[in-house]
């Protein structure tokens, strides 16, 4: 059966095919034609489809009848489903095989197999190897110790403190609470006498301001927030009277105000305070004369 000519191809696969015959890979191809290999495989099945090909030696033998190439290559690579099959093709047609015990001529540039490069490739680690051991003092043969590391003394980290501005006036047992960034101090003891201040810290300016006094000078105190408003339950009078007080005072942040709430049930300093959906509840605390250790009561904000 005739094969058609290479002539119903087009310029890409009549390149392709001339690659083909001098006995290039589709790697080979690829990079000479600046193309991917799958892109190399899809035009060499058209080929082979075009010209009646099953192989790339039938498409080879193709391209050297038709005078496609003069200079064909000895082998040409099959490189179907991965096999690597040779066939010698190129000779004139009609000539016979070389005579047994004559070698047949092949490229010079005939890549090595690739078991053989794998072969290599140990050698080389395991000169590696053996050089590294050499230099070890031939501690190939001869079984390491550990040596023992001496202790090494590592400092503990300290947290670290800045100091910032100084309260206008020490004292203690004062009552601090946060609200919008800003701290507020209310009362405590100072050095001679209750202080009935109130200040306020800005952290980003480090600086202080005294805000209006409260009513009732306090200590032993505790402050909570709800919507703006600072409460002050409680809390002692003086040093020399142990009887808390049971007057809640209230300090309007918006207005720089003070009114009076609620009075505690019963009187109380000392005692735990926090808010919780617009409520405050007061947990223990010194009533004068017992330190007590229930929730005694809770405080709504019914006088505002």
């Amino acid at each position: 059966m005739t094969s058609p000519e290479p002539s119903e191809l087009s310029e890409r696969e009549m390149e392709i095919l001339r690659l083909v015959a001098t006995g290039a890979s589709n790697k080979e191809i690829a990079q000479k034609l600046y193309i991917s290999a799958n892109t190399v495989k899809v035009h060499i099945r058209n080929i082979f489809t075009k010209i009646g090909a099953s192989s790339r030696t039938e498409a080879a033998m193709v391209a050297v009848r038709t005078g496609l190439v003069t200079n064909p290559a000895i082998q040409v690579i099959e490189e179907d489903n991965e096999d690597h099959i040779t066939h010698e093709i190129g000779l004139p047609i009609g000539s016979k095989p070389a005579p047994s015990g004559e070698e047949p001529v092949l490229p010079t540039d005939r890549k090595l197999p690739r078991w053989v490069s794998f072969l290599f490739l140990v050698g080389f680690v395991i000169l590696l190897f053996l050089a590294w051991n050499l230099n070890q003092g031939f501690a190939i043969f001869t079984k390491p110790t550990a040596t023992a590391l001496p202790p090494r003394n590592t400092p503990t980290p300290f947290p670290h403190w800045n100091e910032l501005a100084a309260m206008p006036i020490a004292r203690s047992n004062l009552a601090l609470v946060a609200f919008e960034n800003q701290i507020y101090a209310i009362g405590g003891l100072g050095p001679q006498e209750v202080y009935g201040g109130m200040d306020r810290f800005d952290p980003q300016t480090n600086t202080w301001v005294s805000l209006s006094s409260k009513p009732m000078p306090v200590f032993d105190v505790r402050a909570a927030v709800i919507s703006g408003l600072i409460f002050i339950p409680g809390g002692r009078t003086s040093t020399l009277d142990p009887q808390p007080t049971n007057i809640l005072e209230i300090y309007d942040t918006s207005t720089d105000q003070w009114k009076v709430g609620a009075p505690l049930p019963i009187p109380l300093s000392g005692y735990g305070l926090v808010a919780d959906e617009g409520i405050l509840y007061v947990f223990g605390g010194w009533d004068g004369e017992n330190y007590l250790n229930n929730v005694c009561c809770n405080i709504r904000n019914r006088s505002l």
